[in-house]
C-alpha cells in the first residue's frame, strides 16, 4: 500500500466519505478526489494527510492509522499506538508509575536474557523491540497522568 492508497482508505471509511471529509479539509470534493488519485496538477499534502488521520482517529474509523503505518514502514520503523487516558486522580497516577516500573523491569530482564550468550538473534531483537514499545507506551501513559494532576492542581489553586 502507498500513501495515496492509505489516504483513500481513510476517506472511504470516514462517515460520509469524500463529501464529508473535503469541507473539513478546506477543499471541494472534486479537488480531494483528484489529489487522492494523483491527477496531474494536484498533490495530496502531508498536512492534509495528518489532518485526515486525526479526523479518522477521533472517530476510531477502520484504517485511521493507515497513512502513519505506511510512513513508518517506509522508514523501516513500526507504529506503536499509545494509549489515551482521561484525567486521573492521584491513585491512578501512582498505578501508572507501578505499571511503568514493571515494564522497565521486563525490558531489563529481556536485555539480560538476550545478552547471556553474547549474541542477539533476530527473534530476540524483535522481542526486545516489542518490550521496549511497551515501556514507551507506559511512559506516555504515566506522563499523561502527571499532566492531568498538574492541571488539576492549577485549577484548585486558581491559576
Amino acid at each position: 500500500m502507498n500513501l495515496l492508497d492509505a489516504s483513500r482508505r481513510q476517506v472511504r471509511n470516514y462517515p460520509g466519505g469524500a463529501e464529508s471529509c473535503a469541507p473539513r479539509l478546506g477543499k471541494s470534493e472534486s479537488t480531494l478526489e483528484k489529489e487522492l488519485r494523483g491527477a496531474p496538477g494536484f498533490k495530496w499534502g502531508a498536512i492534509d494527510a495528518l489532518e485526515l488521520s486525526v479526523m479518522c482517529l477521533d472517530l476510531e474509523t477502520p484504517d485511521a492509522l493507515a497513512y502513519a503505518e505506511v510512513v513508518a514502514a517506509a522508514l523501516n520503523c513500526r507504529l506503536i499506538p499509545l494509549p489515551t487516558m482521561p484525567d486521573v486522580p492521584l491513585t491512578d497516577a501512582l498505578l501508572t508509575v507501578a505499571t511503568t516500573s514493571e515494564s522497565v523491569h521486563a525490558l531489563i530482564h529481556e536485555a539480560c536474557k538476550d545478552l547471556k550468550d553474547h549474541v542477539v538473534t533476530d527473534n530476540e531483537l524483535k522481542q526486545f523491540d516489542r518490550v521496549m514499545g511497551d515501556v514507551f507506551a507506559h511512559l506516555r501513559q504515566m506522563r499523561r497522568a502527571f499532566v492531568a494532576l498538574n492541571k488539576a492542581g492549577k485549577q484548585r489553586a486558581g491559576q
